[in-house]
C-alpha cells in the first residue's frame, strides 16, 4: 500500500537539516519521466533474459526486473530547515539535485580529504561544498540526495535495493553536482581565474579557434586539467556511473550540465568547473595546431583517458537522449566496452560492478541478491554472454588476452571469452534478436558453437612466381625499404621495428608477392582492397588515411602489373577474372591508372615491416573456383576455423579466423577444441561450406586457452619453408 505522506527519519535540527523520506506518490511522481523511458526497453530485456537462459540456466534467478528494487528502495532527501515539506510533511516535492563525491574512512582511506579533512555535520564533505550545493537550489524546498544520508547505511536490503535504482536516482535528478573532495585536486586562485575566462568565452558562443590562448594560459590550462584529473573520483567505478547515468553535457540545455566543485587551497569557497569546459580543455591541448600536440604526452594521455572513460556518453545518455547524439557515438551502443570502461575503475566490492553495468546499459534489470561475484573477470564473462543474448556477434572476432579464474584444484580455468586489445575498433553490429546465431550453450570454460572448418593452408608456390617476386623486390629495393614516420603518435607506436630477422623478413615478404602473382588480378585488388580499406588503418593511432608515395614503389607496381598482363595476353579491362564481378564493376573503375594506385598501396602496406600481420602468410583454398584467403601461417597441429554467424562478408574485416588445438572429449566420446589466437582472413567475403574447401561443423565444444599469439608463434617456434 502506498504511504500518501512523507515522514521525517533523520533530525538534525540543531545544525539546520532534516532527511525526509518522500511519499511513495511523490517518489513516483519524481521518477516518472526517467522509468518510462527505461520501460521502453522492458520488452527487450525480457528477450535479452530468455536468449541468457538457453546459454546460462540460472540467468532468471540472477537477473529481477527493476520494478522489485524501485517498490523496496526509499526515496530519501536531505532539505533545510526552512523547506516547506519539513513543517508540512503533505507537501509535494518537484526536484531535487544528486550529489556525486568521494566516500571517506578516517580509519581506512589513504588519501587526504580537501579542507584538511575537515566536514560539516552531518554531512560527509566540507562546509564549503554544502554551501555550494544549497547555492544550487532553484529555492528551499528542492532536496538534496547523497548516498551517505539518504540510503540506510546499516540495512542490507535497502542498500541492495537501492544500488538497483541508482541509475533512476541520479538520472531524475534535475542537476548532478560532482564534488572532487580529495586534497590533490585543491584548485589555486591562478587557474580559478583561467577557468573562470574561458567559461565566459564559451558562453560567448567563441569557437576554440577564436580563443587566441596566450603561451601562459596554455601552460595553466594543462596543469588545471591535469590536477583536476589526479583526483580519485575519477577512477572510482561508482563515480563513473554517477556521471554516466545522468543527463550527459553534449545536452543543448547547459543549466542541466553536470557540475564539478573542487576547494579553494584556502578553504573559503569552492571553485566551479562545468563538465564541458573541461571536454573543451581536453580537445585544446590535444589537437592545437600552433603549439606541440600533448597526444604522446604520457601524463596527459593517462589523464584524458580517465576523462573519456567517464565522459564518453553512455548506452543509457545515448537511448534516453538519442535526439542529442548521432547514430554513431564511438562505441556507446556496444555492451562489452561498456562493461570494461567500469571493470577498469575501482571499487570496494566487485559485485556492485554488475548492477553499475546494467545501469549503464540503460536495462531496466535488477542484479538478484543471491548471486555475488568476487572477481572483475566474472563480469567481463557475464556481460560477454549478455553480448551474445543481444545479438552482437563481434565478441567473437574479439582479440586480447584470455580472461581466467582460480579453479579449485589450484590451476587457472581459462574462458573462451577475451577482453579486446582496443575498445575502439569494436563498435556494434547487432544481429536480431531472435536470430539463431549458432551457439547453443556459453558456460565460462566453454563455448558449444557452430564452425565452419577451413582446409589446411598451402605453402605451394609456382617457382616463377619466386623468382619474379624476388627481382620486383631487389630491383625497387623494397626488401631494405626504409620508411619516414611523421605524426609523432605513430612514431611512439612504432618506435622499434629494426629488430626484426633480415632473412625471415625478406623470405616472408618474396612469398606474399609470390602468392599475389599466382593468385591474379582478382586476388590482387581484393587482398589490396581489404587491407587498404579495413586493415591497414587500424594500426594507426592518428586514425587517418596515410598515402604512400616512394618513388620505388610505382616501378614495382608497373613490373608486377606488366608480368600479370603478360601472362594473360588480355588489357586489363578485357581480363576474363574481372568479367562479371558485381562487387567491383563500377564504370571507369578498371583503368590503368587505378590499378597501379591499388598495387602500389599494397605493395607499399606489405613491405611495411611496422605491420607483423602478414610476416608468417600463407594461403588458404575456399572454393574450386580458386578464391584465396590470406592469413598468418600456424603449425601443422592447429585448425583454422570461423563461426558460422561470422562467415558473411560484413565479418571479413575482423579478426575472426579462430586457430584451435584439438583436445580429447572430458567425457570420452570425441574431441572438443580449445582456442589459441584469432587473426584475419584477408581477401576474401562470404565463406560458403562445400564439404571439401570448407566445412560445417554444429555445437562444436570450444574451450578457452592460456597460450597467446607471442607464446604460439614467436619466429622460434615457425619455420617458414625454404625456397
Amino acid at each position: 500500500m502506498f504511504a500518501f505522506q512523507a515522514k521525517i527519519v533523520k533530525d538534525y535540527s540543531e545544525e539546520g537539516f532534516f532527511i525526509v523520506q518522500l511519499s511513495e506518490i511523490n517518489k513516483i511522481t519524481l521518477f516518472e519521466h526517467t522509468w518510462r523511458s527505461l520501460q521502453a526497453r522492458a520488452p527487450e530485456a525480457e528477450q535479452i533474459v530468455q536468449r541468457l537462459v538457453t546459454y546460462i540456466p540460472q540467468a532468471t534467478k540472477m537477473l529481477l526486473p527493476k520494478e522489485y528494487a524501485l517498490s523496496k528502495a526509499p526515496l530519501k532527501l536531505v532539505f533545510s530547515r526552512d523547506a516547506s515539506i519539513v513543517s508540512d510533511l503533505s507537501k509535494e516535492v518537484t526536484s531535487y539535485i544528486a550529489v556525486s563525491y568521494l566516500w571517506h574512512d578516517k580509519e581506512k582511506s589513504k588519501w587526504e580529504q580537501a579542507g584538511k579533512g575537515a566536514t560539516m555535520h552531518p554531512w560527509p564533505v566540507h562546509g564549503a561544498f554544502v554551501k555550494s550545493i544549497l547555492d544550487l537550489r532553484q529555492s528551499a524546498d528542492e532536496g538534496v540526495w547523497i548516498d551517505q544520508l539518504c540510503i540506510n547505511q546499516e540495512d542490507e536490503e535497502e542498500k541492495h535495493t537501492s544500488i538497483g535504482t541508482m541509475d533512476v536516482i541520479y538520472r531524475a535528478a534535475r542537476q548532478l553536482v560532482i564534488l572532487l573532495n580529495d586534497e590533490v585536486a585543491e584548485v589555486p586562485q591562478e587557474e580559478e581565474r583561467l577557468i573562470d575566462k574561458y567559461w565566459s568565452i564559451v558562453c560567448e558562443g567563441k569557437t576554440m579557434e577564436e580563443w587566441a590562448v596566450s603561451d601562459e594560459d596554455y601552460e595553466l590550462m594543462r596543469s588545471t586539467f591535469l590536477r583536476i584529473l589526479s583526483s580519485r573520483w575519477w577512477t572510482r567505478a561508482w563515480c563513473a556511473h554517477e556521471f554516466r547515468v545522468s543527463r550527459h553535457f553534449a545536452s543543448p540545455d547547459c543549466r542541466n550540465f553536470p557540475r564539478f566543485r573542487a576547494l579553494s587551497p584556502t578553504g573559503r569557497h569552492c571553485v566551479r568547473i562545468p563538465a564541458i569546459l573541461l571536454s573543451a580543455f581536453q580537445s585544446y591541448l590535444e589537437r592545437n595546431k600552433a603549439r606541440p600536440s600533448l597526444r604522446t604526452n604520457k601524463e596527459f594521455s593517462s589523464a584524458s583517458q580517465l576523462f573519456w572513460g567517464v565522459a564518453r556518453p553512455s548506452m543509457v545518455q545515448v537511448i534516453s537522449d538519442r535526439e542529442h547524439f548521432k547514430e554513431t557515438v564511438f562505441d556507446s551502443k556496444s555492451i562489452l566496452p561498456q562493461v570494461l570502461y567500469i571493470v577498469d575503475h575501482n571499487a570496494t566490492i566487485t559485485n556492485d560492478k554488475v548492477q553499475i553495468s546494467i545501469n549503464v546499459l540503460g536495462l531496466p534489470l535488477f542484479w538478484g541478491p543471491l548471486y555475488r561475484y568476487e572477481r572483475d573477470e566474472q563480469v567481463v564473462f557475464l556481460f560477454s554472454v549478455f553480448s551474445l543474448a543481444v545479438g552482437e556477434i563481434s565478441l567473437l572476432a574479439y582479440n586480447g588476452p584470455s580472461i581466467g579464474i582460480p579453479a579449485e584444484n589450484g590451476t587457472i580455468c581459462f574462458s573462451w571469452a577475451r577482453r579486446p586489445l582496443s575498445l575502439g575498433t569494436h563498435n556494434r553490429t547487432a544481429t536480431l534478436l531472435d536470430k539463431d546465431i549458432g551457439i547453443s550453450s556459453a558456460q565460462f570454460e566453454y563455448l558449444d558453437i557452430n564452425l565452419l572448418l577451413l582446409k589446411k593452408p598451402s605453402f605451394t608456390l609456382s617457382t616463377e612466381s619466386l623468382t619474379v617476386a624476388d627481382q620486383i623486390l631487389s630491383s625497387s629495393g623494397l626488401y631494405e625499404r626504409i620508411l619516414p614516420i611523421e605524426h609523432p603518435a605513430d612514431a611512439a607506436y612504432f618506435r622499434d621495428v629494426s629488430g626484426r630477422h633480415s632473412e625471415k623478413w625478406r623470405v616472408a615478404l618474396q612469398r606474399l608477392v609470390a602468392m599475389i602473382l599466382d593468385g591474379g588480378i582478382r586476388n590482387l585488388l581484393s587482398v589490396g582492397k581489404h587491407l587498404r580499406e579495413t586493415v591497414y588503418p587500424t594500426f594507426f593511432s592518428t586514425g587517418t588515411k596515410v598515402v604512400y608515395n616512394d618513388p620505388e614503389l610505382a616501378a614495382a607496381a608497373s613490373t608486377l602489373l606488366l608480368y600479370l598482363r603478360n601472362c594473360t595476353g588480355l588489357p586489363f579491362s578485357a581480363h576474363e577474372e574481372l568479367q562479371g564481378d558485381i562487387e567491383m564493376a563500377k564504370e571507369d573503375f578498371w583503368d590503368e591508372d587505378f590499378l597501379t594506385r591499388s598495387t602500389i598501396d599494397l605493395l607499399a602496406i606489405m613491405s611495411d615491416r611496422r605491420f607483423p600481420i602478414l610476416a608468417t602468410a600463407c594461403r588458404i583454398q575456399l572454393d574450386e573456383g580458386g578464391t584465396q584467403g590470406f592469413t598468418n601461417f600456424w603449425p601443422e597441429s592447429f585448425q583454422y576455423a570461423i563461426p558460422v554467424c561470422l562467415s558473411g562478408k560484413e565479418w571479413a574485416s575482423t579478426e575472426r579466423l579462430w586457430i584451435l588445438e584439438s583436445v580429447q572429449s572430458r567425457n570420452g566420446s570425441g574431441n572438443d577444441w580449445r582456442i589459441f589466437e584469432k587473426q584475419l582472413l584477408i581477401g576474401c567475403g562470404d565463406l560458403v561450406p562445400d564439404g571439401t574447401h570448407i566445412v560445417k561443423r554444429e555445437k562444436q565444444r570450444v574451450f578457452g586457452g592460456p597460450l597467446s599469439w607471442e607464446t604460439v608463434r614467436s619466429e622460434d617456434n615457425i619455420n617458414i619453408p625454404h625456397l
